[in-house]
């Protein structure tokens, strides 16, 4: 009988408390400190963010989703469309910095960017046409932080047309150290 009553008491207990949140959020305040639509203001997005978009998700969406027309395009020197979209997204400063290297024997082109300020903003991107038709891989060298303290300046990355990887840090800057590594990576596939 005492566990009937504990249980009818606790039940009361519990339909109580409901009624009373109930209460409080239909009292016409629910929304009370809640900005309206005209009070909200969207920030704009950190430079990091633009670069991030910009090299990460912008320059891999157009190597992979272009049936090889931005490839092409880099091939045959019309930067532009590149040096516009930087300078729109990121900035005209960020934008003059941009080169493009034709490396024909090796099908690849090299981008160039402004040297990286933060974490994983690029020094370079590799493109690479490869044997089967119009597929490319992607190679990036970001800056990274050296946790270790090894030297350590940036990582090997890819985008695929699916996803991420990546291929380990390394201790150089230079554009020539990189295209090398890319070049064994993509021989040894």
């Amino acid at each position: 009988m005492n566990r009937l009553i504990n249980k009818i008491a606790m039940l009361l207990f519990t339909a109580a408390l409901s009624t009373a949140a109930a209460a409080d959020v239909d009292d016409g305040n629910a929304t009370k400190g809640v900005p309206n639509d005209d009070q909200v203001q969207t920030e704009e997005p950190t430079r990091k963010q633009k670069v991030y978009h910009f090299q990460h998700q912008i320059i891999p969406r157009w190597t992979h989703d272009s049936n090889g027309a931005f490839f092409n395009d880099l091939n045959n020197d019309r930067i532009n469309r590149l040096i516009a979209t930087a300078s729109q997204i990121v900035s005209p400063e960020f934008s003059a910095a941009i080169s493009v290297k034709k490396y024909p024997d090796a099908r690849g082109l090299l981008i160039s960017f402004p040297a990286p300020t933060e974490t994983p903003e690029c020094y370079y991107i590799y493109i690479h046409k490869n044997n089967d038709g119009n597929k490319f891989s992607l190679f990036t060298y970001e800056k990274t932080r050296d946790l270790f303290k090894h030297g350590d300046k940036g990582v090997i990355g890819s985008w695929s047309d699916k996803s991420h990887s990546n291929f380990g840090t390394r201790t150089y800057e230079d554009s020539d150290s990189f295209v090398s590594d890319v070049q064994n990576i993509i021989m040894k596939r």
